[in-house]
């Protein structure tokens, strides 16, 4: 080849290497570091209410990558007038659209439509359109349908794709990078047999709450630069060991249990009330419940809750049946509660007698009241003949129960022996005078 051919071809090769390297620069700017010095707030939230829901997303970014990203869509969207049009900022919103719905997955939901909030952009983003040299920050917001993910999947919430997608629309390689501060806050909300266990954070938190039937937390994850984080849940369609609503119907049944046994003991053993075992009672149940709406792992429900039964049981049991060193007292008189001297006969023949003696004892102090009520004034003889004269003979007295010391009243026809009980315990007796 000649010289001169061999100098036009260098000429050319120079030529459409220099364009070649003017590409990026029109699609505005390509560093690698692209956003340092600036913030991403993320603001996400999913609701599901058993198979569907929903929820939104917002981006509000700030600092100098603002006009960067305004820089690549009027360039690499648009014809590069340093103004962003409505036309050009639609087509980078539809790259976001599209980077959304390409069956993405997280925390409970599989993202299967996205869209601008409004579907207006001018209400659905500030910032976005006008001059790309001006310094305001850009928000953008989008809602989408979602459904449940697939059974037993692990969750990475450290995954940025979500918060991520404003910068991964853009064109050229170098401008999907964020070397700025990312912070974001992630709501999670499902409703029904769903639930998240075996929670590992890494540089996020996470706070969890439970209801009956649902399940709610709150993410929280900060990144800077090249961060990444591996936080990551476990989630399942059903589980017994940790559905919110398996796990409210146990402490329900064992909750219900345990808070019976000290109210059944005590009164078949006739004992006054022990306040401070019935508060310990009920104390350790409103404890487990703590435990269940705190969000704590299902498996320490499952565990405290029969420890809960047990303790109750035992603790009542000893108390009020076997009498743990007289914590109880007797509701009679000392020497009825003490029964009957030991004799060679049945436990079964003890009990009888000692039975036998409290209702006599009942017996005596209702006729001991009987007889120390005050007689009816008689009626004055010029009095009228009443209409119902069997009227006249029934009067009111009040007489005193020995078993509960409360006061009773009773119509008293003058019959004996009178049938009577008490209104307050129901202890029957008969009064003989």
């Amino acid at each position: 080849m000649s010289s001169p051919a061999r100098n036009g071809v260098c000429l050319v090769f120079a030529v459409v290497s220099a364009l070649l390297m003017m590409v990026p620069a029109v699609a505005g700017p390509s560093r690698a570091d692209i956003g340092a010095g600036s913030n991403l707030h993320v603001k996400t939230q999913t609701q599901m209410l058993f198979q569907q829901g929903g929820g939104y997303i917002t981006w509000e970014i700030s600092g100098p990558v603002a006009k960067d990203i305004r820089v690549n869509i009027d360039g690499a969207f648009g014809d590069g007038d340093g103004d962003v049009t409505e036309t050009e900022g639609t087509a980078y919103t539809g790259e976001i659209d599209s980077i959304l719905e390409n069956n993405l997955f997280f925390g409970c939901a599989r993202i299967m439509r996205s869209a601008l909030l409004t579907k207006v952009l001018h209400t659905s983003s500030d910032g976005l359109l006008g001059q790309v040299n001006q310094t305001g920050p850009i928000s953008i917001r989008f809602y989408f349908n979602a459904d449940l993910r697939p059974d037993r999947s692990t969750v990475s919430l450290g995954d940025t794709t979500i918060p991520m997608a404003v910068f991964r629309a853009l064109r050229g390689d170098g401008n999907r990078t964020f070397a700025g501060t990312l912070d974001w806050d992630h709501q999670e909300i499902m409703v029904g047999f769903s639930s998240f266990s075996k929670v590992e954070t890494d540089k996020g938190t996470i706070t969890r709450l439970r209801a009956p039937g649902a399940e709610i937390f709150w993410f929280h994850l900060t990144l800077t630069g090249n961060e990444t984080s591996l936080d990551r849940t476990m989630f399942e369609t059903f589980d017994a060991a940790q559905s919110p609503l398996e796990l409210f119907v146990v402490l329900c049944v064992f909750g219900f249990v345990g808070l019976w046994f000290p109210r059944r003991y005590q009164k078949i053993s006739r004992m006054r009330k022990v306040r401070w075992l019935h508060l310990a009672v009920w104390l350790m149940a409103i404890g487990i419940f703590l435990v269940f709406f705190l969000g704590v792992d299902g498996l320490a429900i499952w565990t405290l809750a029969p420890i809960f039964l047990v303790a109750s049981w035992l603790l009542s049991w000893g108390v009020y049946i076997k009498r743990w060193k007289g914590i109880a007292k007797p509701l009679l008189p000392p020497r009825l509660a003490q029964g009957p001297p030991p004799d060679p006969l049945s436990r079964e023949a003890r009990e009888l007698e000692a039975e036998k003696i409290w209702e006599g004892e009942v017996q005596k102090e209702m006729e001991r009241q009987g007889r120390m009520a005050p007689a009816p004034a008689a009626p004055l003889k010029s009095e009228a003949p009443q209409a119902f004269p069997e009227l006249e003979r029934t009067a009111t007295k009040t007489l005193r129960c020995p078993k509960c010391k409360g006061t009773f009243e009773i119509k008293d026809p003058g019959t004996r022996p009178l049938p009577i009980k008490c209104t307050a315990c129901g202890t029957e007796g008969l009064l003989k005078k």
